[in-house]
């Protein structure tokens, strides 16, 4: 099995990191920018599909990635980049997996709310947007997130450790 591990695409807090009057998104979108990479990786992606020569396992995928899976965290700019490439391999089948979001979850940025732990977006959220990502049955109206604390780096490092010992969702 290989496991590949790709970015989102520029997401408008990467978009304002520079400049000094950016308010921060708990859960940024994509910028018209972060769109076009995601579009890009797709294309490339559906072309590199297939793998071509059966003899003997290249490291370097020179004959194709034979994608089985998209995986994608709850983060808004994570599910809509990978939703570009699983429309492009619509065969292949494309879920959330929650456990491999971005340290420190969904939590407020600034005054009172900073570090704040706040909902997330729903499934009805992702259903409207991304009809063909397969959500965890736990989702609802109260968000993926659901308000935990913010994720200390402590809990950071354990929730990583332990995603090689929990087994891959496969729900849809």
């Amino acid at each position: 099995m290989q496991l590949y591990f790709i970015r989102h695409g520029q997401s408008v807090n990467n978009a304002g990191w520079g400049d000094p009057n950016y308010k921060e998104s708990p859960d940024p979108w994509l910028t018209e920018i972060g769109i076009e990479q995601a579009q890009i990786l797709a294309d490339y992606l559906e072309k590199h599909q297939p793998i071509a020569e059966h003899q003997g396992w290249d490291l370097h995928n020179r004959y194709g990635f034979g994608i089985t899976h998209i995986y994608a965290s709850l983060m808004e700019r994570a599910a809509h980049t990978a939703s570009y490439t699983a429309s492009k391999l619509p065969q292949i089948p494309f879920a959330a997996w929650e456990q491999i979001h971005e340290s420190g979850g969904i939590f407020g940025r600034d005054g009172e709310l900073k570090l704040v732990g706040l909902p997330g977006k729903t499934r009805a959220w992702f259903e409207e947007r991304f009809p063909q990502l397969a959500q965890p049955e736990y989702l609802d109206g109260a968000g993926w997130w659901r308000e935990r604390p913010f994720e200390t780096e402590e809990e950071c490092q354990l929730r990583t450790t332990c995603l090689g010992r929990i087994a891959v969702p496969s729900w849809g």
